[in-house]
């Protein structure tokens, strides 16, 4: 069976957003809900990155405001930041996501 992998974005201040791995976006839990109500033939790995949390791995080496430029990325609210890649910046956060509680 494949695997979806959804990353919640917490913004510590708003409901989180959620990113699959395809470039999909959900605004709102309740979106991400209603998606993975309807039959499909996947398993979802769901993991929940924090923006207030300390960054782990491969994004601690960035500076605060590359960060968050990607997290607006990511969330759907802002641009791809310059020689970036947007599969890469999802496994820069899926691979810092720190929060297993949520």
């Amino acid at each position: 069976m494949n695997t979806l992998r959804i990353l919640g974005l917490d913004d510590d201040n708003h409901d989180p957003s959620f990113r699959c791995e395809n470039g999909t976006v959900f605004k709102t839990p309740k979106e991400l809900v209603e998606f993975l109500a309807n039959p499909h033939d996947y398993q979802a790995e769901i993991r929940m990155f924090a923006i207030v949390d300390d960054w782990e791995g491969g994004l601690a080496d960035y500076e605060e405001e590359e960060v968050n430029s990607m997290f607006d990325y990511m969330i759907g609210y802002g641009r791809l930041p310059e020689n970036m890649i947007g599969d890469l910046v999802f496994e820069l956060f899926w691979n810092s996501a720190n929060r297993q509680w949520w």
